[in-house]
């Protein structure tokens, strides 16, 4: 049984984004914004045939702006990660505007201090913002975030449990065309590539709608082969 039959969703309206990484970074969303692997490997996955495998160094998927990308303005984004090494500062999921010789405007999302940690930049007034979650992302085993962003609140979930939620007004208006990375970010000056992700990406969800949280629950379920 497919995900989104057994969600009852329908990819082609509400969902961005689908990677389900079983040897590929094909988006299988309907929207087919396609990943190009840099240094790529695969290792066992969560759901499926495999998953993404990050060395942390010079390895990450990029989705780039010759193709009109949907920004994720407000939804939901899902995915599960393995990482072997807690410690670093590394990117799940980033999205980003260019500049002439840096970045307008981008938001990541990332594991920093061993917690989920979302930020987002805009350049005008060199704005940014963050936040952190509370929950400890262990090393070397499968772990879900959710991230749920709506007109007033960012929420976390892990393993299908609320995390932390808390109120965000967001700092740009992201309607333009945006660069997608998956394992590594540059939200720095001059482009610069940084953050690499160390360990296992899987089953990559990004939506238009918010996830209520019977909803995140009933998909952790699924996802763990308990339903």
């Amino acid at each position: 049984m497919a995900i989104g039959q057994y969600l009852g969703d329908d990819y082609n309206t509400v969902t961005r984004t689908l990677m389900h990484f079983n040897n590929d970074a094909r988006d299988l969303s309907g929207d087919l914004l396609h990943g190009t692997f840099i240094n790529p490997a695969y290792g066992n996955g969560i759901i499926g045939e495999g998953s993404a495998l990050f060395n942390g160094l010079n390895s990450f998927v990029e989705i780039d702006n010759n193709i009109p990308i949907r920004t994720f303005i407000y939804g939901t984004i899902v995915v599960w990660v393995k990482t072997t090494n807690n410690t670093l500062s590394q990117a799940i999921y980033h999205q980003f505007q260019e500049g002439s010789l840096d970045i307008n405007n981008s938001s990541s999302l990332r594991i920093v201090g061993g917690k989920v940690f979302y930020q987002e930049y805009r350049k005008t007034g060199n704005a940014s913002q963050s936040m952190s979650g509370n929950t400890i992302i262990p090393n070397n085993e499968w772990t879900q975030i959710v991230l749920t962003l709506d007109s007033n609140y960012l929420t976390y979930y892990i393993n299908g449990v609320l995390d932390k939620s808390v109120v965000w007004t967001r700092l740009s208006t992201f309607y333009v065309t945006y660069n997608n990375m998956i394992g590594a970010d540059n939200y720095l000056l001059n482009l610069a590539t940084t953050n690499y992700f160390s360990g296992n990406i899987d089953e990559l969800i990004v939506e238009d709608i918010i996830w209520t949280d019977s909803r995140i629950k009933k998909y952790y379920t699924y996802s763990k082969g308990m339903f």
